[in-house]
């Protein structure tokens, strides 16, 4: 967090948050959007988006796709902005789990595509 302040970053999108469950809370001077595993699960994986204070007006919604994704849909100036916010997939997980991220990503890719 301490980085995040420093760089003066607006938006920042953390991996491995090992976060359980998806929720928002409040940290500092951001606003915290986390998507982890089920609360019956060992804490792993997990991606978060923090946006600073004064842009939670323009947060519109948003949705923990899965433990590895999450999606804010954000309008800036009228203009509609999407932030995903993604922690890839390992190399050597099984192709069945591959096959699923990316499905799931690609998904949420072509949703974009009919706005």
């Amino acid at each position: 967090m301490i980085e995040i302040k420093n760089l003066k970053l607006d938006v920042a999108v953390i991996t491995e948050t090992k976060k359980k469950v998806q929720e928002s809370e409040s940290m500092g001077q951001y606003d915290h959007f986390y998507s982890g595993v089920s609360k019956d699960r060992r804490a792993q994986q997990g991606v978060s988006v923090l946006i600073k204070r004064n842009l939670r007006k323009h947060v519109q919604s948003w949705e923990a796709i899965s433990e590895r994704i999450i999606k804010i849909n954000m309008t800036v100036r009228e203009n509609r902005i999407t932030i995903f916010g993604v922690y890839g997939i390992n190399d050597d997980s099984l192709v069945n789990v591959k096959d699923k991220f990316f499905e799931d990503l690609n998904n949420e890719i072509k949703k974009l595509e009919k706005n």
